[in-house]
């Protein structure tokens, strides 16, 4: 690599944490790292989100950390933007709160619609039983959620009408089978 090349690294590295330090010392640090957080979820303009995620990080809020300290807001819009966030990292350490959301009757119809999908990008066997126990939800966006990761997961091609197809085939084989990646 030219020195050049080298130079224009380090430039673009500086320039990035500058600009971090900047948007952190501009005011964001007043924030709570909840409405930080509600920035980066809100999907609202670009910048303000990028700053938003910036600011969380300079105060040491690592990876997925961020993301699964929010699965309990009271926001629906904010849950659901943390689960996505979670999927995207395939953080396998969120499953256990992922299938309690799924669970959780009183929980939104989108975020449970959501936390199914995440398990397509999550990938975990205890999933599983918690997934076919929602192709019986009354929500449609939840039961077509639900088969979507079952079909991702297992790799069979049921469909979410096809609920008596997805029982045999756990019953079937739930005592041998294994999540791949």
């Amino acid at each position: 690599m030219s020195n050049q090349k080298r130079f224009l690294i380090v430039l673009v590295i500086a320039s990035i944490a500058g600009g971090g330090y900047y948007f952190y010392s501009k005011g964001l640090k007043s924030k709570t790292d909840g409405q930080l957080f509600e920035m980066v979820a809100s999907g609202g303009g670009s910048a303000s989100m990028a700053e938003a995620e910036i600011t969380l990080r300079a105060r040491g809020a690592t990876g997925a950390d961020i993301f699964r300290a929010h699965l309990k807001d009271t926001s629906p819009a904010c849950r659901k933007a943390a689960i996505g966030a979670l999927a995207i990292k395939k953080d396998k350490g969120s499953a256990d709160a992922l299938i309690a959301i799924l669970k959780d009757p009183k929980e939104d119809m989108e975020v449970k619609a959501a936390a199914c999908t995440a398990f397509s990008d999550i990938r975990v066997t205890e999933a599983l039983p918690v997934l076919m126990e929602m192709l019986d939800a009354k929500s449609e966006a939840v039961r077509i959620a639900a088969s979507g990761a079952l079909r991702s997961l297992t790799r069979q091609s049921y469909s979410n009408k096809e609920t008596d197809k997805w029982k045999i085939w756990w019953q079937d084989n739930s005592k041998t089978f294994k999540v791949t990646d």
